[in-house]
Order: C-alpha cells, then sequence, then structure tokens
C-alpha cells in the first residue's frame, strides 16, 4: 500500500500509510455534508470556536497575570511567553493523538470513537489506568475552575457592596450562576462566551487606561520591576499555566466545531491573540501598581472604575461557567457510559455548584488557588499528558528532534509544576 505524510499546524501530525477511502473514513477530511451534519447537530463555526476557546482561557486567568507579574518580577515575561508556545504546542500534540488513525494504534488498546474525548486518547496510549488517571485530573481541574469562579463572583459583588459579608457574598454568586449550570449543548453556550469575551473587553480598557493615569501621576513602580524570589517565580509559573491551560477540554471544543480539522488552527490564534493581551495587560498594570498589585486587579482601581470593571467581571464570570459544567458532566456522563436523566443531572449540577461556593467561602484567596490548581492539573493535562500519549501513539514514526523536544517539555513541565506547587502550597498556609 502507498504511503503518504500528512502536515497539521506545525508538523505534529503521525505519519501514516494511506488507507483506502471506503475502510478509513474517518481518517479523512471532513466532507462536505458530513460538516453540513454536523452543523445542523449543534456544530460551532471556526469564529465562534475561538471566542469559546478564547473566553475560557482569557476570561478567568487575566485578571491574576499583573499579580503573577509582582510575584515573579521581571522573569515572568520570559516565562509566559514560554508557557504559552509550550501549551500552543503540545495543544497541536494533543490534537494528533485524537486524530491517530484506528489502524495506526497499539495492538494492546481498544479502538475508540472517531471523535475521542481526552480520557479516550489515554486510553488508547495506555489502557484503562491511563484512562482514570486522566479523569480525575480533569475533573479536579474542572472543580477548580469553578470554585475560582465563584470566588471572583462574590469578590466583585463584595466590591459592589461592601457592606456585606463574604459568605452573603458568596450566597449570592451561588443564587445567580443557579439557572446557567442547567444549559446542556456547546452551541448556546458558545453565544454566552461571545458576549463574556465582549463583556471582558471592557473589563480589559478600563484596567489599562486607569493603569496608563496611574502611571502619569504617580510614575512607573520601578522597584518592583526586578524584585523576584524562588517562591514568587514560582507562584506566578502555577497562575502562568492556569491562564493559558485549556488542555482538559480540548477534545469536547474539538468536536464541537463543525470542521474539527480545523481545531489547531483555533489554537494557534487564539495562544497568538492571548500571548500579546496578557502581555500587554500584565506589564502595564503591574509597572502602575508595583508591589500594592492585588490578587485581583479590579481592586487596584480608583471607586467608580472599580465598580464598572467588577459589575463586568461578575457578568463575565457568570456568563462563562456555563462552558466549565457542559464539559464538566460530559466527561463525567462519558466515564459512565451513560447519560443521567434530566433530574439526576439537575441534582448533580445543584450539588456540584452547593460544593464549589462552599469551598469558595472557606478559602477566598483567587490568586493563589488559581496558582495551585495550575500547577497541579494544569500541569499535567497541559506539558505531561499530552506529550506522553504522542509519543506513545507516535512511536518510531517520530524523527528523533521531535522525541528530544517532547522530554523538554516534560521535563519543564515537572520541574515548573513541583516548583510551583510547594510555592502555592506554602503561600496558601500562610495565609490561612
Amino acid at each position: 500500500m502507498a504511503t503518504e505524510h500528512r502536515r497539521i499546524s506545525g508538523s505534529f501530525e503521525f505519519a501514516e500509510p494511506a488507507p483506502a477511502a471506503e475502510e478509513h473514513l474517518a481518517d479523512e477530511l471532513i466532507k462536505e455534508e458530513q460538516d453540513e451534519a454536523q452543523k445542523e447537530s449543534g456544530g460551532v463555526s471556526f469564529l465562534m470556536g475561538f471566542f469559546n476557546l478564547f473566553n475560557q482561557l482569557e476570561g478567568l486567568g487575566l485578571l491574576a497575570v499583573p499579580f503573577a507579574f509582582r510575584s515573579g518580577g521581571w522573569m515572568t515575561i520570559p516565562l509566559m511567553l514560554v508557557i504559552a508556545i509550550v501549551s500552543a504546542v503540545t495543544g497541536v500534540m494533543l490534537c494528533s493523538v485524537l486524530s491517530t488513525p484506528d489502524h495506526l494504534l497499539p495492538s494492546t488498546t481498544t479502538a475508540p470513537r472517531a471523535t475521542p474525548t481526552y480520557h479516550e486518547a489515554a486510553e488508547r496510549a495506555y489502557g484503562r489506568v491511563a484512562r482514570q488517571t486522566v479523569v480525575v485530573s480533569q475533573l479536579f481541574g474542572l472543580v477548580g475552575i469553578g470554585v475560582v469562579y465563584m470566588i471572583l463572583i462574590a469578590q466583585a459583588i463584595n466590591q459592589l457592596a461592601p457592606s456585606l459579608t463574604r459568605w452573603e457574598c458568596t450566597a449570592i454568586a451561588f443564587g445567580g450562576s443557579l439557572p446557567l449550570v442547567y444549559f446542556e449543548k456547546l452551541g448556546y453556550v458558545a453565544w454566552l462566551s461571545l458576549v463574556a469575551v465582549v463583556v471582558l473587553g471592557v473589563v480589559s480598557g478600563v484596567v489599562i487606561s486607569s493603569s496608563i493615569r496611574q502611571i502619569q501621576h504617580h510614575g512607573a513602580q520601578h522597584a518592583a520591576l526586578f524584585d523576584t524570589s524562588a517562591n514568587g517565580l514560582g507562584q506566578a509559573f502555577g497562575m502562568l499555566v492556569f491562564a493559558f491551560s485549556a488542555h482538559s477540554t480540548f477534545p469536547e471544543h474539538r468536536s464541537s466545531l463543525a470542521n474539527p480539522q480545523h481545531f489547531p488552527r483555533v489554537i494557534g490564534l487564539t495562544y497568538l491573540v492571548l500571548s500579546v493581551w496578557k502581555s500587554a495587560f500584565g506589564i502595564v498594570a503591574w509597572i502602575a501598581y508595583g508591589d500594592l498589585t492585588k490578587e485581583v486587579i479590579t481592586a487596584n482601581l480608583p471607586t467608580v472604575p472599580s465598580k464598572i470593571t467588577n459589575a463586568a467581571i461578575a457578568l463575565n464570570t457568570w456568563l462563562s461557567l456555563p462552558l466549565v459544567v457542559v464539559i464538566f458532566f460530559r466527561i463525567l456522563d462519558a466515564l459512565r457510559g451513560a447519560k443521567s436523566t434530566k433530574m439526576v443531572a439537575w441534582t448533580q449540577r445543584t450539588l456540584g455548584l452547593v460544593f464549589c461556593a462552599a469551598v469558595a467561602g472557606v478559602v477566598p484567596h483567587f490568586a493563589l488557588l488559581l496558582g495551585l490548581f495550575g500547577a497541579l492539573t494544569g500541569t499535567l493535562l497541559t506539558f505531561l499528558f499530552p506529550v506522553i500519549f504522542y509519543l506513545k501513539l507516535g512511536g518510531e514514526r517520530l524523527g528523533m528532534g521531535r522525541k528530544i523536544g517532547a522530554w523538554v517539555v516534560m521535563v519543564f513541565g515537572v520541574v515548573g509544576g513541583g516548583w510551583s506547587t510547594y510555592s502555592a502550597v506554602k503561600a496558601l498556609i500562610q495565609k490561612m
């Protein structure tokens, strides 16, 4: 049989024998009629897929980026760029794993469906133990996102109504968020994500303009620029990994597209825009407030801009929550092998939000928790698992250069994740 080589977004697609069309339809590019069928079943366009992924990566992590700069000092700049580049590369590796044809799978694996989830990709490579490990990591990470969402909404409410206690703000955040946890389709959630991105643009504009005025009136906080420590840089690592990591949900984002083969392009565009925007946002705010930079940057703003941005943050986070809930329960249903009834699903979602709100009330430290979840699940799902599966399924088809690069990424993830976890736990203990 003839042999051909395909390349996808950065040459990370495995070379493979050319299959007969009638035998390996899942390996070919999606045909026009398949695109239409996917659209009719809820598939979203390239642009809406970009908004979904961009909003998940941008909405939460952006607000902690200035605090990451405060924690890590000037070394945060190259660290951010490295994390962004490596995250995009491992995202494309994961896409390659997801699209590996069944006839190229190791003989010890069971053949999954054509568009596997992250944990099914793990089972392709290493069997059921790997599958369970990935599922636990995914669910833990998504719960972490739910917790920090609750913290963010509660803190925004508290900034708008300072007379309310922390628990009262958390209760309001819970009650306001509850109706949105019952969304079930990513196609619908995409429109909420689009609105959330627009709202976040308002927040970003107000923060940057206020920071520039702060610099004009009080000068740049030069002393903070070169003040860093190992623990501070470790905390910054976790925050930045969280800010650039959504790999746990990549398979669901990919399968939600009308044209799933375009997902590497969605990744590339998203990370390019994110890298430029997060760097500019973090640096300007950090220079403006220096050592006074708060865990949520909007707490540094004057009264009127603070009110505006906190209202916008509450709205943005509120609109972003359904995306996390939909993906969490898709993974959970896939793990069980059956979809829950309406009543069971609504009960599960309600109890899940209760849990997130309770943790948010007990440990209301947005940036530090964000860094801890980034160091733990973010490192595993972004730097380790995609590379391990890529090496396993790529096998001898990968050249020596790609294998060395993959191992460098894994070492970077292990060292950075371990160091960041230690720093985040130490900081949280000091805060408690």
